[in-house]
């Protein structure tokens, strides 16, 4: 089962690993700002999450970006 906070992969989207930050409806939405059906979602094994690379990069926290995208 897929929840916020695990790293997954999405079917179509090579092998860029996204981070969930909401799980609704059968929808997973991203921190990419995308959401994606549950069904296109891969989690990805707790002992695979050690190979993980990526590009060092700035975000603020979910919540705080919300608030914003409200006012």
């Amino acid at each position: 089962m897929i929840k916020k906070g695990d790293r997954i992969l999405v079917h179509g989207e090579s092998d860029e690993v996204f981070c969930v930050i909401e799980v609704q409806d059968n929808r997973v939405f991203l921190s990419s700002g995308c959401s994606e059906p549950m069904a296109k979602c891969v989690k990805i094994p707790d002992e695979d999450l050690k190979d993980i690379y990526s590009i060092i990069k700035e975000y603020l926290p979910t919540e705080i970006s919300m608030k914003l995208f409200r006012t």
